[in-house]
């Protein structure tokens, strides 16, 4: 997917336009007086104290053009340029010992552009991030100065910032990891182990204060990196871990596989799945020792872009799809029905804390190769799976939210089910049995029976399009 931005300014305003890589830092830093970051971790007394920095390389939570696209060709262009969004990378300075963030007064690197902002979509390389220490030795800029004191700074023009005898590093990946020796997480520790040696400063690892993810990063860098929504969509979802009571990474893990094996086997057996309308699929979960359950859902798909589209039964997924496709102007009644839908979306269309997620635990994700505007080729991208359960009210209000966890797990067993149902072509109803990690994150045996029932091709049914002029009213749970 290719998106049209016809100016570099997501985060402007009618009374404020900047530069989307241009952020006025001292003020977003201005900390309460009382907010402070010292290193804990504290090296051996010795004759010199030690000072050590710590150097966060975050992913921002923001869209900005790629390294590739050149800032004076969208300035110069009238109708704006075509191109794929990344993420810009922010590099936090901190010095430990006082709580003071800094950066240099060489604030640009040529080209207009903040030298604390390195825009993706590959990370800031370790030769970039040493280039930018020395910076900040050589010309230092403290950026939550209090009052009066920045004054007192410039009257002093011998005053140097003291180089650092160790800089620890954290990244987004392992920004709240609690091991402190683990050296390897983190790939700057060792990547600038060598470079730094010469400036005769040691390398470490050290996590991040959730006070400066949240407080500074989340609260005020980032909203400043993105425009006010003018309509709600997908990537306005909270994440699942954030969301979804008892969501483990391990069921993370194990949905986002499904996912991948259900895409793969959709994608591969198209033909099969034009003599299918339905699948009905039923299992069974122990809840104890003494007690099991049976449960039991009726699925779609969408042709054209693979969608799964979750109902309680044929009956009501019959009713609720021939409602969709009443004509314009019949009346159509979606009172006190609910689907749940899981959509296969790029990137800049899923939520930043699944995609966070996704890296973090090493989830894997089905790719996708597109083509750009020219018909050229494109590298491969991510297709994140986005589900989301959908309510409508007697009000004709509709409430969009995340499946709980034993809906997601009804998810984990359908893709699964559709996947072995697919590789099983000369059989309509076939049983499975497969491993679930919904519960706790602990394997669970589940036995399951899948029956495609064929019918006229319906193209399948996601509603999205639909639903949104069949409602009144949006409430985003």
């Amino acid at each position: 997917m290719l998106i049209f931005v016809p100016s570099l300014s997501p985060c402007s305003h009618e009374e404020k336009n900047e530069d989307i890589l241009s952020i006025n830092l001292p003020a977003l830093f201005s900390l309460p007086e009382l907010t402070t970051y010292t290193e804990k971790r504290m090296a051996p007394k010795s004759s010199k104290p030690s000072i050590v920095w710590q150097v966060y390389v975050h992913k921002l939570r923001a869209w900005a053009p790629p390294i590739s696209v050149k800032l004076e060709d969208l300035e110069n262009s009238e109708e704006g340029a075509s191109f794929i969004p990344a993420r810009p990378h922010l590099i936090l300075v901190v010095d430990t010992s006082t709580g003071k963030f800094l950066t240099s007064k060489e604030d640009e690197n040529g080209k207009g552009e903040d030298v604390n902002i390195v825009r993706g979509p590959e990370p800031p390389s370790n030769e970039y991030i040493v280039e930018y220490i020395e910076k900040i030795l050589k010309n230092p800029k403290v950026l939550n100065e209090k009052d009066g004191e920045e004054e007192k700074e410039k009257e002093s023009k011998t005053k140097k910032i003291e180089k650092p005898t160790k800089i620890v590093f954290a990244c987004t990946k392992t920004a709240t990891n609690t091991d402190t020796s683990d050296e390897e997480s983190c790939s700057y520790v060792k990547g600038t182990r060598n470079l730094l040696k010469k400036l005769d400063i040691q390398t470490g690892f050290a996590s991040v204060p959730r006070e400066i993810i949240e407080n500074i990063i989340r609260e005020q860098i980032e909203p400043n990196m993105n425009p006010p929504a003018e309509e709600w969509s997908t990537e306005h979802l909270p994440g699942l871990m954030e969301s979804v009571d008892g969501f483990t990474p391990k069921f993370g893990l194990s949905l986002f596989a499904a996912a991948i094996q259900y895409l793969s086997a959709v994608t591969q057996h198209g033909e099969k799945l034009e003599k299918i309308k339905f699948f009905n699929i039923e299992y069974g979960l122990r809840l104890d020792e003494n007690n099991k359950a049976t449960l039991s859902c009726c699925v779609t798909i969408d042709h054209s872009n693979c969608t799964l589209t979750v109902y309680k039964n044929e009956a009501e997924a019959k009713k609720i799809i021939e409602e969709l496709e009443k004509e314009e102007g019949e009346e159509v009644d979606m009172t006190k029905k609910s689907l749940q839908n899981c959509l296969f979306l790029g990137e800049e269309l899923s939520p930043f804390e699944d995609i966070d997620a996704k890296e973090k635990y090493d989830w894997p994700c089905a790719a996708s190769a597109g083509e750009d505007t020219s018909g050229e080729e494109v590298k491969e991208r991510d297709m994140y799976p986005v589900f989301t359960k959908m309510d409508f009210e007697e009000d004709g209000t509709l409430t969009i939210r995340r499946p709980q966890l034993v809906e997601l797990q009804m998810f984990e067993v359908a893709l699964n089910a559709i996947s072995a149902s697919l590789l099983n072509p000369d059989q309509n109803k076939i049983g499975i049995q497969m491993t679930s990690y919904a519960m706790k994150g602990e394997p669970t045996e589940v036995k399951a029976f899948i029956e495609a029932r064929d019918g006229t091709d319906s193209g399948g049914v996601t509603a999205a399009e639909n639903i949104s002029e069949k409602v009144g009213k949006l409430d985003i749970a």
